[in-house]
Formats: C-alpha cells, structure tokens, sequence
C-alpha cells in the first residue's frame, strides 16, 4: 500500500507543472561609432545575447539580481577585459555570469564589416526567482 501511495506521489510531482520558474533577462548595449557600423553592431548585440544566455548556468539562490558585466569585443571575436561592474552582491552569482561570458567568448563572431578595431559591450544580466508562469 505505501508502495503504491509513493508510486503516485512520484507520479504527481513530476507531471505537475511547477507554479513558478526562474527567469534570466539579458540586455546587451554597445559603445559603437555611429554611422553605417551602427546597425551591424546592434544585429551583432542581439546575437551576443543569444549567446550569453545559452552559456548561463544559474547557480542555486533564492534572490533576484541584477549583474552587470562589460567586456570588449576585438574586429576578430576575441572577447577581452571581462568585468563585474555591478555585482549581485552573491558571489555564485556573479562567478556564473563571467563564466557564461568567457564559455561563450570562443563563439562570438568578426565584427561587422565597417566596425571600429574593437567595441566596447555591457551585458546586464536580471535573474529573477519565482516568475509566475
């Protein structure tokens, strides 16, 4: 009999879906030259973005943060100068947020054609707890 109760309670936990998950929101701005640069360097952003938030591994916390990172991207990809500019004040936290930006730096594409040798991004990165579904 406790057999069969455990056997349902197992099936009910892992069929529900939970009431609540956590969120990541990225934003990525960019101190590019004006001009025809301009929009390459938002499409490319955009696309660092995509990319950030693939290599994000949230750590276990139970608080919302917001972390601020800024790094420079070279003509080529090459990410340099990753650095915390707004902590989170959790030190997991922070530590996922560089190792997302250096898991994903190898993957960063050239700049677009146009760009300056390098430019300067900041990525914010809001992880919030508990977002209702």
């Amino acid at each position: 009999m406790l057999k069969i109760f455990l056997s349902m309670l197992i099936v009910l936990a892992t069929s529900a879906p939970p009431a609540f998950s956590n969120s990541l929101h990225i934003q990525v701005k960019n101190e590019a030259a004006t001009g025809t640069s301009a929009a390459g360097i938002d499409a490319y952003g955009q696309d660092l973005m995509r990319r950030l938030a693939a290599a994000f591994v949230p750590p276990i916390c139970s608080q919302s943060k917001l972390v601020q990172v800024d790094f420079d991207v070279a003509k080529n990809g090459t990410m340099s100068n990753p650095t915390i500019v707004v902590s989170s004040k959790i030190p997991i936290l922070d530590e996922s947020v560089l190792k997302a930006v250096n898991l994903a730096a190898p993957t960063f594409r050239a700049l677009p054609e146009g760009s300056p040798a390098a430019v300067h991004f900041s990525a914010e990165f809001d992880y919030v707890i508990g977002v209702n579904k």
